[in-house]
C-alpha cells in the first residue's frame, strides 16, 4: 500500500536517532516501510557508545552482476539548545512545513533521502531486476563512518556503483575531504587536590554551531574558551573546562571553572560569570599545564596557517581545516578532540609525524606534563573519475528531470569513501543544501527536492538494474 511522503516525513523526523543513542526505533520503523516490498532484508546487529546500532541491509536481483547500492545512514547530530528550533516549536524532533520547506533535526542530514529512497523502490514492486541492487540504512556516521564500516569488514557488500545520500542541492558530489580526528590527553602529575570553602568562577561561554567542515560559518565556544585563558595567562588557577560533544560539529557552549582573587572580564565580554561552590574535592592545575595547553594550541594554529599555502580550489574552504569539537576534564586529567578535514592532496602521514614532534618538543618542556595522542578516526578522502560510467549516467537521469547536471565537491567526509576503498564507482548526491545548514538549528530540506529525488531514483534504479 502506497504512502504519503510528507506525512511519514514527519514520522521519521519524530524518532529520535541521535548518533549516541540506539536506533532501534528508527530501524524498527524503516524495517516497517521496507517489508511490504519485495526485498530480501536483513538487520545487522553492531556497536557504537555501548549502546546497541543495527545496519538495514535489503537487497534485489541476482546474486551476480553489477551491483547498485543506495546507502543511506539514520543517525544524526545532537539537536543542541532545543529553544534554538524556533521554526519547530522548540522540539527539534517535530517536523514542521512552512512553505516550501520542512525543519526538524534529519530532515536533510539525512533521514529523509532514506525515504525518498524507500518510495522509489514502491514502483518495482513485481518488476525483476536484471542487476543486483543493495538498499543499506546505516547506523554511526556521524560517528566515524561505523556503519559503513560494519558492512564493509564483514564482507556484506561490494558494489559496482554506489550512490550515498547526503544534503548536495541535488548536484553530484564527486569528490570530497578525508577526515582525521585525535584524542589528546594531558596528564598534570603535580595537579593538587583540593577542597576550597570560598567559591570559585565559572564562565559560560557562547559560539555559533556548524559543520566541522566549514568551521568560518561557526564560532567555536572551546577555542574562545581557550584563547581567554591565554590572555588571562598568571592571574587564575586552571580548575577545568568543558565543551563540545561531537566532533564534526563546531562546539557553541563551553564552561570554565578557575580560582582568582577577582572578577577577569567585565559584563560587557558577551560571557555569563557566576560563582560556584564546589562541595566536592577537585584537583588545581600547575601554571605548567597551562602553559602546554597553550604551546600545543599554538602549534595547532601554525599548522592551520601551513594548510592555507596549499589549496584547492574546487572545494570550499579550499584548504584543509582543523576544529577543536570537544573538550572535558576528569580530575588531574583534561581530554581533547581535534578534527583535521584532510584535501585529497595532504599527507596524512606526514601531519602525523609533526604532531608528535611537537608533543614530544613539549612533552620534554614540560617534565611534569604527560601527554598522549590517539587516532581515534581516519576516514579517507574520495574521488571518482568524471567519465566513469556512474557519472555518466547520473547526469544523463538529471538532464532527462530537466536538472542541471552540476558536479561538486563537498568539504565534509561521506560513506562513499568506504565503498570508492572497495573499488567501486561513488557519488554523493541527495536533496536539501549542507552548507550553512545542517549540524545546527532549523535544518530543513524543501519539500520540491524530496519529489525529484525520488523521480531521481527511481530512474537510477531503472537504469542501471531493470534496462
Amino acid at each position: 500500500m502506497s504512502w504519503d511522503l510528507l506525512e511519514e516525513a514527519k514520522k521519521i523526523i519524530g524518532i529520535n536517532s541521535v548518533t549516541y543513542e540506539s536506533n532501534r526505533s528508527i530501524v524498527d520503523y524503516v524495517t516497517s516501510l521496507l517489508k511490504p516490498l519485495d526485498l530480501e532484508v536483513k538487520i545487522q546487529k553492531g556497536e557504537c557508545y555501548d549502546k546497541e546500532q543495527f545496519n538495514i541491509i535489503a537487497k534485489k536481483g541476482p546474486l551476480e552482476g553489477d551491483t547498485l547500492l543506495f546507502c543511506t545512514h539514520l543517525d544524526t547530530v545532537s539537536p543542541g539548545d532545543s529553544s534554538l528550533w524556533t521554526k519547530t516549536g522548540g522540539n527539534p524532533f517535530n517536523a514542521t512545513i512552512e512553505g516550501d520547506k520542512i525543519y526538524g533535526l534529519g530532515t536533510a542530514d539525512v533521514k529523509l533521502d532514506a525515504l525518498c529512497k524507500i518510495k522509489a523502490l514502491e514502483k518495482f514492486k513485481g518488476v525483476p531486476f536484471k542487476n543486483p541492487f543493495i538498499f543499506a540504512a546505516t547506523y554511526g556516521e556521524e560517528t566515524g563512518l561505523a556503519g559503513a564500516k560494519k558492512l564493509v569488514s564483514e564482507n556484506s557488500i561490494k558494489p559496482k556503483y554506489a550512490v550515498v545520500g547526503e544534503p548536495s542541492n541535488l548536484s553530484i558530489v564527486y569528490a570530497h575531504k578525508g577526515f582525521l580526528t585525535l584524542e589528546f590527553t594531558l596528564v598534570d602529575a603535580e595537579a593538587k587536590e583540593t577542597t576550597l570553602t570560598e567559591p570559585i568562577f565559572k564562565i559560560d561561554f557562547f559560539g555559533r554551531s556548524a559543520h566541522s567542515s566549514t568551521p568560518q560559518l561557526g564560532i567555536n565556544a572551546v577555542q574562545k574558551a581557550l584563547d581567554f585563558l591565554k590572555t588571562h595567562k598568571g592571574k587564575y588557577e586552571f580548575i577545568s573546562l568543558n565543551g563540545g560533544e561531537l566532533i564534526n560539529v563546531i562546539p557553541d557552549k563551553a564552561f570554565l571553572k578557575i580560582k582568582c582573587p577577582e572578577k577577569l572580564i567585565s559584563e560587557d565580554e558577551g560571557l555569563h560569570l557566576y560563582t560556584e561552590k564546589l562541595k566536592k574535592s577537585f584537583y588545581v592545575f600547575t601554571p605548567a599545564f597551562v602553559e602546554a595547553l597553550e604551546d600545543i594550541q599554538t602549534y595547532f594554529k601554525k599548522l592551520f596557517s601551513e594548510f592555507k599555502k596549499s589549496p584547492l580550489p574546487e572545494f570550499d574552504p579550499p584548504t584543509s581545516v582543523l576544529n577543536i569539537g570537544v573538550i572535558s576534564t576528569q580530575e588531574n586529567k583534561v581530554r581533547f578532540f581535534l578534527g583535521i578535514r584532510l584535501l585529497p592532496t595532504a599527507n596524512t602521514d606526514e601531519i602525523l609525524i609533526a604532531i608528535q614532534t611537537q608533543m614530544d618538543t613539549i612533552t620534554k618542556k614540560y617534565p611534569t606534563i604527560q601527554m598522549t595522542k590517539r587516532v581515534a578516526r581516519l576516514s579517507l578522502p574520495m574521488k571518482t573519475d568524471l567519465t566513469s560510467k556512474l557519472i555518466m549516467e547520473t547526469k544523463n537521469v538529471l538532464r532527462s528531470m530537466g536538472l542541471q547536471e552540476t558536479l561538486i565537491t563537498k568539504s565534509s567526509s561521506t560513506e562513499a569513501s568506504v565503498y570508492r576503498a572497495l573499488g567501486a564507482e561513488a557519488i554523493v548526491w541527495g536533496p536539501g543544501v549542507s552548507v550553512g545548514n545542517v549540524h545546527k538549528p532549523n535544518e530543513f530540506n524543501y519539500t520540491n527536492h524530496l519529489t525529484h529525488a525520488v523521480t531521481f531514483y527511481e530512474k537510477m534504479i531503472e537504469q542501471f538494474c531493470v534496462k
